[in-house]
């Protein structure tokens, strides 16, 4: 299992701010947390303490991370008193955090959405996408210029 000060800084300060819902450790699978989407989880974790109570114990987190734009929060539910109406209200909370991680910008946090740059999909604001153009159209020029070079020399 990774220890804890060799994750990134926001999954770290995550873990931390909710130790019952991480048992005070990483993850079971590879996890990250991008800054922007720091709040939007955080707000997740703390409504699923409110709804686990006691049951606490009973829930773990396997797995944070983005995949294709979208945020994915895996989670794992014991034994708990009511299992199917918790197990329902996770879900209800989890999707909830998901679905609102579409709108907010996984870099900085501000209003955002679901873009596809060069068969990429990740979830920016206008300010993002627009750095993320510029430095793959600075990317390519160099490739270009490196295989002219290259041309060139043989």
């Amino acid at each position: 299992m990774t220890s804890l000060s060799a994750v990134d800084p926001n999954l770290r300060r995550l873990i931390e701010a909710h130790p019952h819902l991480f048992k005070n450790r990483v993850p079971e699978a590879s996890s990250y947390l991008t800054a922007g989407w720091y709040k939007v989880v955080d707000e997740l974790c703390s409504r699923l303490e409110t709804v686990l109570g006691a049951d606490a114990p009973a829930f773990t987190v396997l797995q944070i991370k983005e995949k294709f734009g979208h945020l994915h929060f895996a989670w794992r539910l014991g034994q708990a008193q009511d299992y199917e109406a918790l197990r329902d209200r996770i879900n209800e909370i989890v999707w909830t955090a998901e679905l609102a991680a579409q709108l907010v910008c996984e870099t900085c946090g501000a209003p955002g959405k679901i873009r596809s740059l060069g068969g990429l999909r990740t979830t920016w604001c206008d300010v993002h996408l627009v750095d993320a153009e510029a430095r793959r159209e600075q990317a390519q020029a160099e490739r270009a210029a490196r295989a002219a070079r290259a041309a060139g020399t043989e």
